[in-house]
């Protein structure tokens, strides 16, 4: 579904990337790992368009997109779902998925359609469905901005860093719903500061170094990896993804 070919990208003389290659299939959930600084947010930012690649490509479904605008891009079915809960304080957990709706140029109809089903993933959200944003708990704030995510029914959703701030139950929902939204039919591309939960819930994972990806294969052959064991699975106290 999802390939990108050697890019690099820099931030003004500085290189943030150097040739990243990875690829997503149709279906599959794919773990991008790393520390701090690694290039993990900075490969999201440049497949949804807001940064430029100096080299590489990205395609989609087989199609070239490193050169088109964020909304194009988004058109073309991409959803990132930023790191930190950026909701909209002044709405309503309505009011914020029914903005996403807009943006995405569906009508009514399709913005009803879209808020039912997010609700239905996220049930504590039905309740407080009324709430404004700012009195949600963290968690619940995280439930609504992938929701959000989802309003635009897309083919590829992105999530940064999802779990960053929650409590451990509220980390094992957040799970959960990943594997519901990939049950869905929706591949997932996801960057997690929890290296064991994202091998749990991955079909395959990357790891990011300085920009570079200095390993790949199957979540299971990553968890059994001594470098991703003693790096990101007990090794390293106050390290983070």
């Amino acid at each position: 579904m999802l390939k990108l070919d050697s890019l690099a990208v820099f931030y003004g003389q500085v290189q943030a990337l150097h040739g990243v290659s990875l690829r997503v299939g149709q279906g599959e959930i794919v773990a991008l790992l790393g520390a701090n600084g690694a290039g993990k947010s900075t490969t999201l930012r440049t497949i949804i368009g807001l940064l430029r690649p100096a080299s590489g490509a990205i395609e989609l479904l087989g199609q070239p997109i490193h050169g088109l605008s964020p909304e194009r891009i988004a058109a073309r079915g991409i959803a990132l779902v930023p790191e930190g809960r950026r909701v909209f304080p002044g709405f309503t957990v309505e009011g914020n998925l029914e903005l996403a709706g807009l943006a995405a140029g569906q009508s009514a109809r399709q913005i009803q359609q879209g808020i039912d089903r997010v609700l239905h993933i996220f049930p504590a959200l039905a309740a407080r469905r009324r709430q404004y944003a700012w009195s949600l708990s963290g968690g619940e704030q995280q439930m609504m901005v992938i929701g959000r995510g989802l309003m635009a029914e897309p083919k590829l959703l992105m999530l940064d860093e999802p779990s960053l701030g929650l409590a451990p139950l509220l980390v094992e929902e957040v799970f959960r719903v990943i594997r519901q939204i990939r049950e869905s039919g929706t591949t997932v591309l996801l960057v997690e500061q929890n290296a064991a939960m994202a091998l749990e819930v991955a079909n395959r994972a990357y790891v990011l170094e300085l920009g570079r990806v200095v390993l790949e294969g199957s979540a299971a052959e990553l968890a059994d990896s001594q470098l991703i064991q003693a790096s990101y699975l007990g090794g390293g106290e106050g390290e983070e993804l």
